[in-house]
Formats: structure tokens, sequence, C-alpha cells
């Protein structure tokens, strides 16, 4: 769940504890975002200050890893899926037509090219 809170700045102290993952800071007109982080980095302990570009190329990122993933697993998922039908398929229509393989072969006909022999 995701939610957007605007609070003044005694009530965000009183709030915050340990509990904030992402504090947005807006700038004032003419502000370059990436001195306004560097200068809030400097002066905050503890904290990892970005601008917008950044922050959003850093979680670009984890969203791409996480997706990379998922996307990996569900391939190799659905390539056990459709070797699995396949080989069933394989099975049902080898074991469908095995009277007449030995209805032919009975007949003397030569085994396959395939079988090696």
């Amino acid at each position: 769940m995701n939610a957007t809170v605007f609070l003044s700045t005694a009530e965000f102290t009183r709030l915050a504890f340990d509990k904030v993952s992402y504090v947005l800071v807006g700038a004032e007109p003419g502000v370059d975002s990436e001195s306004l982080a560097r200068r809030i980095g400097g002066s905050v302990n503890g904290i990892t200050a970005q601008s917008k570009a950044s922050f959003g190329a850093e979680e670009g990122e984890v969203i791409d890893d996480t997706l990379a993933e998922m996307t990996r697993g569900m391939v190799g998922v659905g390539f056990l899926v459709s070797m699995s039908l396949v080989a069933l398929n394989l099975t049902t229509v080898t074991l469908s037509n095995a009277r007449e393989y030995r209805v032919i072969k009975a007949l003397g006909a030569p085994a396959p090219r395939w079988c090696g022999r």
C-alpha cells in the first residue's frame, strides 16, 4: 500500500521516528536539485539525499532487476511445462499406435532408420 501525506515540519518531526523511508523536499525556483541534494546530504547525518533524476534512475534499476528475475523464472517454468506437454503428447501418440506398429513389424516391415538398425 502506498500513500502520500503532506505534513508541516513540526508534525513531521513529531511523527518521524525510524518509520520514514522517503522524504520529498521541494526546491525554490532556480535552485539546482543536484546541489540541493548535496547540501542536504552534507548537513544531515545517516541519510542519502538524491535529486529526482538520480532517485528515479536508482528505483528504476531496482524494478528492472526484480522484473528480470521474475521474467527469467516465468520463462523457465514455461519451458518445463512445454517440454512436459511435448513428452506427454509423444507418449500418448506412441502408445495409441503401438498395436499398429506391432502389426506392421509382424508383416515384415524393416526397422525405421532412426532406430539405428
